[in-house]
C-alpha cells in the first residue's frame, strides 16, 4: 500500500517535492495553501484550503522560507498529523546518516555516512552533506551546495547555490 501524503504549500518547491514524492514511490492525497487565492489544482489534484474531513495521514511542509515551514511543521503535528521525509531515489543516503522527520532529498544529493539532516530540511538537488556533519533544522542547502566533512550549519540556514560550507558554522 502507497503512503498518502498531504503537502502543505503550492507553489515551486511543492512541485518539486511533489516530484520526488512520486518518484519514491508515495501517493499524493493534496496540496495545502493558506491563501485562498491559490485554489487552482496542481498537476490535476485538489488543492485544499482546510484539512477538516481529511484523515490524519502523513505531511510534509513544502515551503522555501524556513520559518513558514516550521510553522506549518507545529500546524500539522499538532493535529496530530505525521511528517513525513521525502526521499528522491536519484538521492544517495548512506544507512549510517540520520534524516529529520519532514525533510525532503532531491534528485543527485548525497548524504554521507554520520551527516545528520535536521527536521524539515531542504536538501536540493546535487547537494552533498559530507560525513560527520551536522545539518540544522529547518535549513535549505541549495543546489550543488557542500558541506565539507565535520562541518556544522545552524537551524534556518540557507546556503547559496554552489556554496561550500567549512568546518565552521553557517550563521
Amino acid at each position: 500500500m502507497k503512503k498518502r501524503l498531504l503537502i502543505a504549500g503550492a507553489g515551486s518547491h511543492a512541485r518539486r517535492v511533489y516530484n520526488a514524492a512520486l518518484a519514491s514511490g508515495m501517493e499524493v492525497l493534496c496540496f495545502f495553501d493558506e491563501n485562498t487565492a491559490n485554489s487552482a489544482p496542481v498537476y490535476g489534484i485538489e488543492v485544499r484550503h482546510s484539512v477538516e474531513g481529511l484523515n490524519q495521514e502523513l505531511f510534509i511542509a513544502a515551503v522555501g522560507d524556513g520559518a513558514v515551514r516550521k510553522r506549518l511543521y507545529g500546524k500539522f503535528t499538532g493535529l496530530g498529523w505525521q511528517a513525513a521525509t521525502v526521499i528522491h531515489p536519484g538521492s544517495h543516503v548512506c544507512a549510517e546518516a540520520r534524516i529529520g522527520a519532514g525533510s525532503v532529498l532531491l534528485a543527485g544529493s548525497v548524504v554521507e555516512l554520520d551527516a545528520h539532516i535536521g527536521v524539515s530540511c531542504i536538501i536540493d538537488i546535487g547537494a552533498l552533506v559530507g560525513h560527520d556533519s551536522t545539518v540544522g533544522d529547518f535549513c535549505h542547502l541549495k543546489p550543488g551546495s557542500i558541506v565539507e566533512p565535520y562541518s556544522s550549519v545552524a537551524d534556518f540556514s540557507v546556503t547559496g547555490p554552489g556554496e561550500v560550507v567549512r568546518k565552521t558554522e553557517l550563521p
